[in-house]
């Protein structure tokens, strides 16, 4: 209906300066006034013009409904996204200088989030790397987006927000994952939540972004309609919020048992209270402790407001003048919040 009505104005565009004509010859007027006569018609005949091609370009108001690709302007390529990896990963391979290394990896936070300021991606297109199943039915899903660049929504208990990430066994996009085989290529829609690697050189080099995906599709199948996208969302953004107000409680709770918060910190505390413990020593020393044992016997609040906690433990052996060996027993004071050692008492003997 709406081209047809742009045929009309069209006609009407191209007959407007033939009447605007013969008015003038029917009504002639003086020489000075012919100009402006002109003009009004001329003007007139290009406003409907230009509505006529407005008209014309928008279409019939019932066509296809909008896909994903529509709704989704200038967002960041998967070429885009990975040429940013591939810049930060030279510059941290590039150098064992751990100061340049530092800047590498702030350069590419900074990157992402400049690249993807909500972790949101459109029609990338990946590789099945695998698939899993978690106890509830849930399902994972493990993509290659090629240069050793992995999306991964866990469904095991390995991730931390391996609840939010998995998708739903009762959503639709469960269907279509069930379907799916290794090696399958395929187009996805999500956000990605965050680096999951171990170490630092991990995250560098083969980066593996936990990851909650909107929606899959198999290569050439039709994107999701804007409409669908817009639900999976939502719905996304329901267990995420739902998952930050239980991470919240648990933190609260976390923070008001001793036990709890040192044992969160305890790595740190072995790293950062171990080289004062370690600068006590006048000759050498060996720490007793072993892969699967901690540093700390016991612990408690030194003040619990601030989050400082004092760690107690007898794991370490120093040598004394005449070559003995003596067991010793420590006490640190670490502070959580700051992420550094205090004050640290070293003296022979056991705890009691």
């Amino acid at each position: 209906m709406t081209a047809i009505l742009g045929v009309l104005l069209a006609l009407v565009v191209l007959t407007a300066p033939f009447v605007g004509l013969a008015d003038l010859i029917m009504s002639w007027r003086s020489a000075e006034k012919r100009p402006a006569r002109i003009a009004k018609y001329s003007f007139g005949a290009t406003a409907l013009a230009f509505v006529a091609l407005v008209a014309v370009a928008s279409g019939d108001s019932t066509g296809p409904t909008p896909t994903a690709e529509d709704a989704v302007e200038e967002a960041t390529t998967l070429e885009e996204f990975a040429a940013m990896i591939e810049e930060t990963r030279g510059a941290y391979q590039g150098t064992d200088n751990p100061v340049k290394m530092a800047a590498a990896v702030a350069r590419r936070d900074a990157l992402l989030a400049e690249l993807l300021p909500d972790g949101e991606f459109s029609a990338w297109s990946g590789e099945v790397y695998g698939i899993t199943r978690a106890d509830n039915g849930d399902l994972g899903l493990v993509l290659d987006m090629g240069d050793d660049i992995w999306l991964d929504a866990r469904a095991d208990s390995s991730a931390v927000d391996g609840s939010v990430t998995q998708i739903p066994v009762d959503g639709p996009m469960a269907a279509v994952v069930a379907e799916l085989e290794e090696g399958d290529e395929v187009e996805a829609w999500g956000r990605i939540v965050r680096e999951m690697s171990v170490t630092e050189s991990g995250a560098m080099d083969e980066p593996e972004y936990l990851t909650v995906f909107y929606w899959v599709a198999p290569a050439g199948a039709a994107a999701p309609s804007a409409e669908a996208l817009t639900e999976a969302r939502a719905a996304v953004a329901a267990r995420l919020a739902e998952a930050a107000a239980l991470s919240a409680e648990k933190e609260a709770a976390c923070r008001e048992d001793v036990r709890c918060w040192s044992e969160r910190f305890g790595a740190k505390a072995s790293a950062a209270c171990g080289e004062k413990i370690e600068a006590a020593a006048v000759y050498d020393f060996r720490w007793t402790d072993g892969f699967l044992t901690s540093r700390w016997e016991s612990i408690s609040w030194a003040d619990k407001d601030a989050g400082v906690v004092h760690y107690f433990g007898d794991e370490i052996e120093m040598q004394n003048a005449f070559g003995n060996w003596i067991r010793q027993q420590y006490a640190c004071t670490y502070d959580t919040i700051k992420d550094e050692a205090g004050e640290v008492v070293v003296a022979a003997g056991r705890l009691k």
